[in-house]
């Protein structure tokens, strides 16, 4: 689902796809228009919520994480009616204590009991969206007591194993822990999310001039019930054996790459794919949706951009021939934009002579993507850079410096 950076340098803008964003074509899609460069990460934790899985958002302060979760947790009826019981989040600091996440303890049961009872309305074992920001920052007492409420969803209280209501659970954190003693926490979070700073001005200019609250006017569009059926939904959906080759492919090139991915979270992270067709409408899962898989595999935000190749290259072959001929293509035309940045005098002649490299490599990726389509999206992309160039020589010839 991620573009290489190359591609990503590129604005979506410039292609002549037009995508229609109404929450009557797509409620998702709705909500991921609200969030600037984000809809890959709200598309990916909407398909966690179906998988069941609990996910890990690594980024830097101030980049709308906390917003892009309540909107999110809007989209559900129940939630968006009654939002200070059912969606819980605590900032956590090593001062938490775990009465803080299941509720404080009642002084009567402890006085005629002798029982600690939490009283857990309005907390976490009553929501249904639970946020956990700077989850790193637990003490280990706390961190172990969130681990079993995040993967068992369950909590003690009265002496007894309660199950908690969780629907979805997400937890932030501003950097990874560097101590290995964190590790097998970490490894818990089968999904993982990188929100950096916003890429370009363009996004940045949507942001400034946009409003301040960017979920106003979202109504939810499924109940808990409907969640509680795409999640059933999801378990049933097949991943068939034909998968096994982009599998294997993709399970030995971690390991060629030296990159660390435990049994269970490989194994836990094929439910994502899975997720991702029924939110497709489909009951198996096709080679496309393994996709997805790049935001499982990474532990340090170094390996992202390695782990996503790596998939990309393994589910569809011809993908990495693809990439090196838009990569080439790309270098030509920041050549030309540097050109025309310099007032050369030959920047005209660098014009035409970059319009027919960038037309040769659409239509070599374009043979590419006839046997596999998922590699029109760089054929596009070299279009839309001719596009520009061919738009230089008009803005040259305006100007008068040809």
């Amino acid at each position: 689902m991620t573009n290489s950076p190359d591609i990503a340098a590129v604005p979506d803008t410039d292609t002549d796809t037009d995508t229609d964003t109404s929450a009557d074509a797509d409620p998702i899609a709705e909500i991921a228009s609200r969030f600037v460069e984000r809809e890959e990460h709200i598309n990916v934790i909407f398909a966690a919520i179906l998988a069941k899985l609990p996910v890990f958002f690594l980024g830097l302060w101030g980049e709308a994480k906390s917003a892009m979760l309540r909107a999110i947790a809007r989209s559900i009826e129940e939630i968006d009616a009654d939002p200070d019981n059912e969606f819980f989040d605590i900032q956590v600091s090593e001062n938490t204590t775990f009465d803080q996440v299941i509720g404080p303890r009642s002084i009567r049961a402890l006085q005629e009991r002798d029982s600690i009872h939490h009283r857990t309305k309005g907390y976490a074992p009553e929501a249904s969206f639970c946020y956990f920001d700077e989850i790193f920052k637990a003490s280990g007492p706390l961190l172990d007591g969130l681990l079993e409420f995040t993967n068992e969803g369950t909590y003690r209280n009265d002496d007894r194993k309660c199950t908690a209501k969780r629907l979805a659970i997400v937890a932030s954190s501003n950097e990874m822990p560097t101590d290995r003693r964190w590790a097998p926490a970490v490894d818990r979070f089968v999904v993982r999310l990188y929100a950096g700073r916003l890429e370009s001005w363009a996004s940045m200019r949507q942001v400034a001039f946009g409003p301040r609250d960017v979920t106003a006017g979202l109504t939810p569009f499924w109940s808990l019930q409907d969640v509680r059926e795409a999640q059933a939904e999801t378990q049933a959906c097949t991943l068939p054996l034909s998968l096994d080759p982009a599998l294997e492919r993709i399970w030995t090139g971690l390991r060629a790459a030296g990159i660390d991915v435990s049994t269970r979270r490989f194994q836990q992270a094929q439910y994502l794919a899975r997720a991702v067709a029924v939110l497709d409408g489909r009951d198996e899962v096709e080679p496309k949706d393994l996709l997805i898989l790049q935001h499982c595999l990474w532990n340090a935000p170094e390996e992202i951009e390695k782990v996503a190749t790596l998939v990309e290259d393994a589910v569809f072959p011809g993908a990495a021939e693809a990439r090196t001929i838009f990569r080439a293509a790309y270098a030509t035309y920041k050549r030309l934009e540097a050109s025309k940045e310099s007032r050369s005098n030959t920047v005209v002649a660098d014009a035409e002579e970059a319009i027919g490299e960038l037309r040769s490599a659409a239509e070599r990726i374009g043979t590419l993507a006839n046997r596999n389509p998922h590699l029109q999206q760089y054929a596009d992309r070299a279009t839309a850079l001719c596009r520009k160039a061919a738009g230089f020589i008009a803005e040259i010839m305006t100007a008068g410096l040809g």
